[in-house]
């Protein structure tokens, strides 16, 4: 039985180069057991195809599902996820005589490798051929970044030139295309370079101006998991033209669960808000409550003539570095030192003895530790100049 099967390039709107896969299948003869028939597909979408021999089904692709769009981003929390969308995506655009790069870890490089051939890809003709390239993430950054910072004119020479080797690979003649994805970005944002990451996808975009093909990100949600990543997630979304949720939501058929889904995200969110606050206000109600418990209690020492300049004290004192972002370890210190617990609040109770010298107050404390974590380091005895 032989099928026929074609792609088609649709409209590209506002943005050049944009291509969009689909199957169709327009009145395509079939013919087999001396009969012939004909199927018709009203939509171009990927569908079930039926017959009394055997059954196939090809999968719904929601990377090509955004018409127009020439370079997305796919969020995910599972890996296994990840790789069967990455695969369908290269497997398609293999089938339909285009190039694929894929530009990953290794451990993605290797997982993809194994579903294409799972799936039947001949991916050794596919890497003679020069249509199918598997690059380093790391290394293919090293080539274009300088000091943490993506160089323009390096990135479009080496990325660029994967690109040309790309499509002179294809048997497309006239009309060329290239799928690529990449983590490059993803790379930088767990190196804790998110600006360099925001600016390596507007570089993608630059490039698009003169070069075609059609570009996908994959992130971890993971990578934002915290209430300062909002703004962070919306730069990401807003370099993109095509935004993909992870598999919580894309895999949802259902367009009443889908909505189901909507509500309770918003709920979460709101709920997250307002948890959010009320840990702001309880913060700052106990930042006020420590500053008006550390107040030191000094008074003369019974006994003692005031001429002779000594004082004696109890205090409590209260505190933690909520809100840090500096540095968290020191390594050029005498003692390597680490930043830690930012949110658990240190208490001690102690005594001083404060006297009024010729060269100024000279103080010894002796404290106690009321709370503490247990990595602390607990100094007891400090001794200040100055002040009184």
């Amino acid at each position: 039985m032989v099928l026929g099967c074609s792609t088609v390039r649709l409209g590209t709107g506002s943005r050049t180069g944009i291509t969009v896969y689909s199957l169709l299948l327009a009145q395509r003869t079939l013919a087999g057991w001396g009969g012939r028939f004909q199927l018709r597909f009203q939509a171009p979408a990927w569908s079930k195809v039926h017959t009394e021999q055997n059954q196939t089904l090809v999968p719904q692709r929601s990377w090509f599902q955004h018409d127009g769009h020439q370079h997305g981003v796919q969020f995910y929390s599972a890996d296994k996820f990840l790789i069967e969308e990455l695969s369908r995506y290269v497997n398609h655009a293999l089938h339909a005589g285009d190039a694929a790069v894929v530009v990953a870890t290794e451990e993605h490089r290797e997982s993809l490798i194994r579903q294409l051939s799972a799936q039947g890809v001949e991916i050794a003709t596919a890497i003679e051929q020069g249509r199918f390239l598997a690059l380093d993430a790391a290394q293919m950054l090293a080539t274009f970044m300088i000091e943490g910072w993506p160089d323009q004119q390096r990135f479009n020479g080496v990325v660029g030139g994967v690109i040309e080797k790309a499509v002179a690979a294809t048997d497309r003649g006239a009309n060329p295309r290239v799928a690529i994805y990449g983590e490059m970005v993803a790379l930088l944002w767990e190196q804790g370079k998110v600006e360099a990451a925001i600016r390596l996808e507007q570089l993608w975009n630059d490039l698009a101006r003169s070069k075609s093909f059609s570009l996908f990100c994959g992130y971890p949600i993971s990578s934002f998991g915290h209430e300062r990543d909002a703004d962070l997630l919306m730069k990401v979304c807003g370099e993109h033209s095509a935004v993909v949720p992870a598999e919580g939501y894309t895999g949802l058929v259902n367009e009443d669960d889908r909505r189901r889904t909507v509500v309770q995200l918003q709920q979460k969110a709101k709920a997250l808000e307002t948890e959010v606050a009320e840990h702001k206000r309880l913060r700052q109600e106990l930042e006020l409550r420590v500053q008006s418990r550390t107040a030191e209690l000094q008074s003369n020492i019974p006994g003692v003539p005031k001429e002779y300049g000594l004082r004696a004290s109890v205090f409590v004192d209260a505190g933690s570095v909520f809100g840090y972002g500096g540095p968290t370890t020191f390594p050029g210190s005498a003692q390597s030192l680490q930043v830690a617990g930012k949110s658990i609040v240190r208490s001690s109770v102690g005594a001083g003895l404060t006297w009024a010298s010729p060269f100024g107050a000279l103080t010894v404390n002796y404290a106690v530790p009321l709370s503490k974590a247990a990595y602390d380091v607990v100094q007891p005895l400090s001794f200040t100049a100055g002040g009184f």
